[in-house]
């Protein structure tokens, strides 16, 4: 069951921003640990077999980066971008 509220649009606005401010670090870290310069990369070089053992971390990274397109969407309605 899902609950509705209401908030202020600029506090809705900072949340989701500081929301995609924390998914972009975690991605980065990501991208540090495996040596890869974007997310893009190190999925295709997963895929590939090039990068041993980045299995988990690009099934992650694929559902971070798809929490963060959601969140720059409703960000771009809510009138934020």
């Amino acid at each position: 069951m899902m609950a509705t509220i209401s908030i202020r649009k600029e506090l809705a606005i900072d949340l989701i921003k500081t929301k995609i401010e924390l998914l972009n670090s975690k991605i980065n870290k990501i991208l540090q640990k495996w040596g890869q310069q974007t997310a893009e990369e190190m999925i295709t070089k997963t895929r590939e077999g090039l990068l041993e053992e980045a299995e988990g971390d690009a099934i992650v990274l694929t559902n971070l980066l798809e929490k963060l397109k959601e969140l720059e969407n409703l960000l771009k309605q809510a009138g934020g971008l």
